[in-house]
This record gives structure tokens, C-alpha cells and sequence, in this order.
């Protein structure tokens, strides 16, 4: 008999920690969405906007670009030959 008042508990629970779940879910999306839309603001009185004109790390860009090795055989129709150069990486000041 004990065992069957522990699964009524468990069923009530569970089915009070699914609707407090619906319920905050929504919520919490919500709460998220509002404080990422205010706190990425570009206006010159905001943090995001000094960390946009000064980033607080450096910032390093890297490219990757392909060597065609078989030029005059690829514009008669063949498959080309493709090398891969870099990464070449810049830090922008």
C-alpha cells in the first residue's frame, strides 16, 4: 500500500513540475530574447557599443584560398587540380 501512495506523490509531481514547466519555459524564452535585443544595442552609451569600437580581445581573421595547379587542362574540360593555401591570418587593429 505504501508504495502506492509513493507513485500517486510521484504522478502529482511530475505532473506539477510539467506545467510549471510550460509555464516558464515561455517565460524564460521571453526574458532571454528581451535582455540579448536591449543589451546588443548599438548606441554610443552602450557597453556593446564600446566593445564594438574597441573589442576587449584581438580580433584575427583567416583566409584559406585554392591553387588551381592544371589551369589549361581545366578550360579544355578536365577535372581540376585544387591545392589549399593558408590559413593566412591578419589581427585587426
Amino acid at each position: 500500500m505504501a508504495s502506492r501512495g509513493c507513485l500517486i506523490f510521484l504522478a502529482i509531481l511530475g505532473a506539477l513540475l510539467v506545467i510549471l514547466g510550460g509555464i516558464l519555459i515561455p517565460i524564460g524564452n521571453n526574458a532571454i530574447y528581451n535582455g540579448v535585443k536591449t543589451g546588443t544595442v548599438l548606441t554610443p552609451d552602450s557597453e556593446a557599443y564600446d566593445a564594438w569600437v574597441e573589442p576587449p580581445v584581438p580580433v584575427y581573421i583567416s583566409y584559406w584560398v585554392w591553387h588551381l595547379k592544371n589551369p589549361d587542362q581545366f578550360l579544355a574540360g578536365q577535372k581540376p587540380v585544387l591545392e589549399q593555401k593558408g590559413p593566412y591570418t591578419y589581427r585587426l587593429d
